[in-house]
């Protein structure tokens, strides 16, 4: 058995995921959600392990610090929620585990190695019952990319926050008529502000995940960055907010996403969905609805589906 594989298995101890509601908050205007929605936010439980728990690179002296991660500059590959009832609601306080499920190492396509952990986190009410599941996927490779054929904004060309015109946008969708969707249907395009510092910053605020990459460019440098590049998690939870203003955030049952490329300071963004899938039965609507966001340059950075139940 090799040493990564070794890793599988190994986890931190329960702690506790406090819902609270004014943390709730902050996170919706982070990631430019609806407020007021009724439960929280998709992917809030994001949040559980830099803020009250134990991540691979933030073990804090659990067993997950065996893994050897402490304080490594991992990237984010993927990440999925399941939701057996929907989203929890503000106000309660869940139970979670966080265990190593996968861990693998391959070639890069650009050469080098890249580690892959599969993070998997259980969630449970006070009765025991499960609440989510949820599985993140972090990166490390040997090397980072050249930052020479990058299209990026340069640090003094970046734009300055002026006002939270992403929330604008997300508030102007219409939401849908469940007889009203059919394949192919979708929310309609948007395309967002300039992204600025500030708001990659409101995030990670949010988050209670300070990672000096995303907004410090003497860091990210050393790293082999040509400088501070955004949070995944941050469009991947404004892309959610945008599924749910369409089809409703109670009625989440899974978010499944690829992160494909990264999304910089200065870049403006477009998101775009479809219904891909859609399953009437017994009165309830399955809804696969397939979203993506592109940099202006057309690369997309973010592949994800979210899958509704619509009663």
């Amino acid at each position: 058995m090799n040493a990564l594989a070794e890793r599988v298995g190994l986890q931190g101890p329960p702690f506790a995921v406090p819902l609270e509601a004014g943390k709730v908050a902050e996170f919706e205007r982070a990631t430019h959600a609806r407020p007021g929605m009724g439960v929280i936010p998709p992917t809030f439980l994001f949040t559980a392990g830099p803020a009250w728990g134990y991540t691979l690179e933030h073990p804090r002296g659990t067993a997950l610090a065996q893994a050897g991660m402490t304080g490594a500059m991992t990237l984010h590959g993927g990440y999925a929620v399941m939701f057996p009832d929907g989203p929890p609601r503000p106000g309660a306080t869940l139970t979670a585990r966080t265990r190593i499920a996968e861990a693998t190492r391959k070639t890069g396509r650009r050469g080098g190695t890249l580690d892959i952990y599969v993070m998997a986190t259980r969630f449970e009410d006070a009765a025991g019952k499960l609440v989510a599941e949820e599985r993140t996927t972090s990166i490390l490779p040997s090397a980072a990319p050249s930052g020479a054929a990058l299209d990026v904004t340069s640090a003094e060309a970046r734009p300055v926050f002026d006002r939270d015109g992403g929330a604008a946008l997300i508030a102007s969708i219409a939401p849908a008529g469940p007889d009203a969707l059919a394949v192919g249907t979708g929310p309609g395009p948007l395309t967002f502000p300039s992204l600025t510092l500030t708001e990659i910053v409101r995030y990670q605020g949010a988050a209670l995940d300070l990672q000096p990459m995303h907004h410090d460019d003497a860091y990210a440098r050393r790293g082999g960055y040509p400088g501070c590049f955004s949070v995944g998690m941050l469009h991947l939870g404004a892309l959610a907010s945008y599924g749910c203003a369409w089809l409703g955030a109670t009625t989440v049952c899974r978010i499944e996403a690829r992160f494909e490329g990264r999304q910089w300071p200065g870049d403006r963004l477009t998101y775009t969905g479809a219904v891909e899938r859609l399953d009437r039965q017994d009165g309830t609507s399955t809804v696969d609805l397939a979203l993506s966001c592109a940099r202006q340059t057309g690369e997309r950075t973010i592949a994800m589906t979210m899958t509704f139940a619509l009663s």
